[in-house]
């Protein structure tokens, strides 16, 4: 394999790596929130 493709194939990597970070850390936004969400409801129940 020559230089240029393997270079094309490790950029196409970091990519697919940078938006699986992107996606994770979305995620666990999104998990945070709904924990949150779920201890403002239990809270709300207690009052």
């Amino acid at each position: 394999m020559n230089d240029r493709k393997l270079n094309k194939k490790e950029k196409k990597v970091e990519k697919v790596k940078e938006k699986l970070a992107k996606k994770s850390k979305k995620s666990r936004l999104k998990i945070k929130a709904k924990k949150i969400r779920k201890c403002k409801k239990i809270e709300a129940r207690n009052y």
